[in-house]
């Protein structure tokens, strides 16, 4: 065993961030190479947020990450043995593993461990031929099975679910599978209040052979195991289950449905017809459930719906907006990752929907150009952002973002001001145009936000009828914001060059227009030439004027 602990950290709250500038406050690199699966799903639920760590599982173990500083805590592995499962309540963390895959051992014989989220320090352990419990992060569909300090396993010759205190490890509840999936048939089980875990189980074989295979979905009170409520599906359905909320669907041509923690049905408005083609989003917390789903009654195209059920009065609101993102909900609000509007501003945008409809987006330290755009939001909580990409090599990038200094306006622009951002024009200044027209004209007017920005690119004619421009990218809060949003190093597709006055410069295109991407400070230019070498003169050229101009 290779175990290390760590001094216990307080978990990060339920708190969206103010909005910016935000700045990169950490980022780490997690191996996840002894994994086969490579899909970017794979990674995302192999990596979580779970009270104020971030842990990462791989087959060959479990490693925590302080969410605070992004610095390894605790780490646990079984050389010789292979993680089958994992599941996480109540600030503990159960692990299953087994003999690996090459290892010589004779017997199969299963370990389980409950780890303590906050330090790694090992609660219990034992030999139990138990079988995974899963809450859907390591391969496994099933969702729901730990909640309120219990973790749901299976025995053996899968006839009973057993109830676990994930604290001690000790055997709390038993249920037999036959009891529950009796003649396959619903029942609104018990009242009750607690928390619910959800075991999905297979009915008797059909009748007739070709009729779909049955399942029960069965919502269980953690604390004794009763039944709350049991509902019929079709065997592989998709399902969803948050904090006692179950989402459902059976095929393509039967509705989701939504079944509240009392066993009712809850309703769906008409254009959440589908959760298999795109696959629905459920949450629930504070009372609501919120389902995000692509809305096919819309006239928008790729339309995105989002109903949010008030679980006490059963209330809906909805709103729908063009896009499908992958959202996260935090303090009551959807968040995600998405382009700055408009969309050909440099960095990506932390983009906070309130359920309301009114939409806010802040620009991230993050480049809309190159790998590190297909950063994933991971979570938000405790006021700050994480994002998950993977690496070739079998590695994540697990990195945090967080508002530094006070919120300043405008939002949209990173609290820069638009005459904060230099004349375009101004920085041709002094560089030799074709006498035959030598007019600069300046053009691509944004509005960012309630920011307005008179021009960003400036047009002028070279000597010899050479067209060329030079267009302000972005400017950014702080010579180090400016910075992650270039990303030059990490970024395969840029050349380094040599540009007198730029703190970094890069050839982004040789095709038609030669390309240069500099930054000097805050602020990030990029020069075009559509023929020759001229893109390095007239590159020097916009860094003087820059320096000149007191940036």
């Amino acid at each position: 065993m290779e175990h290390k602990t760590a001094a216990a950290v307080n978990p990060l709250a339920d708190k969206s961030p103010r909005l910016g500038p935000f700045e990169k406050v950490w980022q780490t690199e997690i191996d996840l190479a002894d994994d086969t699966d490579g899909t970017d799903t794979y990674v995302r639920s192999a990596v979580q947020l779970i009270g104020g760590r971030i842990v990462a599982t791989s087959k060959s173990g479990v490693q925590a990450y302080d969410a605070r500083t992004g610095k390894p805590s605790w780490h646990y592995r079984e050389p010789g043995r292979e993680v089958d499962g994992i599941a996480s309540t109540d600030g503990v963390l159960v692990a299953v593993s087994d003999p690996a895959s090459d290892s010589e051992a004779v017997e199969k014989v299963r370990h389980l461990v409950g780890l303590e989220v906050s330090t790694g320090k090992l609660l219990w352990e034992n030999s139990e031929q138990w079988y995974p419990p899963s809450d859907g992060v390591i391969r496994s569909g099933e969702t729901g099975m730990a909640a309120g300090g219990i973790v749901v396993v299976r025995s053996r010759d899968d006839s009973d679910r057993i109830g676990v205190d994930v604290r001690t490890g000790d055997k709390r509840w038993t249920v037999h599978v036959a009891d529950l999936a009796e003649n396959c048939e619903p029942t609104e089980g018990t009242p009750g209040k607690g928390e619910l875990v959800l075991v999905v189980l297979d009915c008797e074989e059909p009748a007739v052979a070709s009729s779909p295979r049955r399942t029960v979905l069965a919502a269980l009170d953690a604390e004794n195991g009763k039944p709350r409520w049991i509902r019929s599906a079709t065997s592989g359905s998709q399902v969803e289950f948050r904090n006692g909320v179950a989402l459902f669907q059976g095929d393509r041509d039967a509705a989701p449905e939504l079944i509240g923690p009392d066993g009712k049905r809850l309703g769906l408005p008409a254009g959440a017809t589908d959760c298999m083609a795109r696959p629905c989003q459920l949450f629930a917390a504070a009372g609501k459930a919120v389902l995000v789903f692509h809305d096919t009654r819309s006239k928008v195209p790729f339309a995105t719906g989002v109903t949010t059920i008030d679980l006490g009065s059963g209330r809906t609101t909805q709103i729908s907006f063009g896009g499908i993102r992958e959202w996260v909900l935090a303090e009551g609000q959807l968040h995600t990752i998405d382009q700055l509007e408009p969309l050909s501003m440099l960095p990506l945008a932390l983009t906070i929907r309130q359920v309301g409809g009114t939409v806010t987006q802040a620009p991230l330290p993050i480049g809309s150009r190159g790998p590190d755009a297909r950063q994933r939001l991971l979570t938000v909580a405790g006021g700050r952002v994480f994002t998950l990409q993977r690496r070739d090599g079998g590695t994540a990038t697990v990195a945090s973002y967080a508002p530094k200094g006070p919120v300043r306006e405008p939002i949209a622009l990173g609290g820069v001001q638009p005459d904060e951002w230099p004349d375009p024009c101004a920085l041709l200044d002094g560089v030799r145009t074709d006498p035959r027209t030598p007019k600069k004209t300046p053009s691509g007017r944004m509005a960012v936000g309630a920011a307005v920005i008179p021009w960003t690119t400036c047009e002028a004619m070279l000597p010899s009828s050479t067209p060329a421009d030079v267009s302000v990218e972005w400017v950014g809060a702080t010579e180090q914001i400016a910075a992650d949003i270039v990303a030059g190093p990490t970024n395969p597709a840029y050349h380094r060059v040599d540009v007198p006055g730029a703190d970094e410069a890069y050839r982004t295109s040789k095709r038609t227009f030669s390309t240069i991407m500099l930054r000097v400070g805050r602020v990030i230019v990029s020069v075009r030439v559509s023929e020759g070498d001229g893109a390095g003169n007239l590159a020097a050229k916009v860094a003087e004027n820059l320096h000149r101009s007191g940036f």
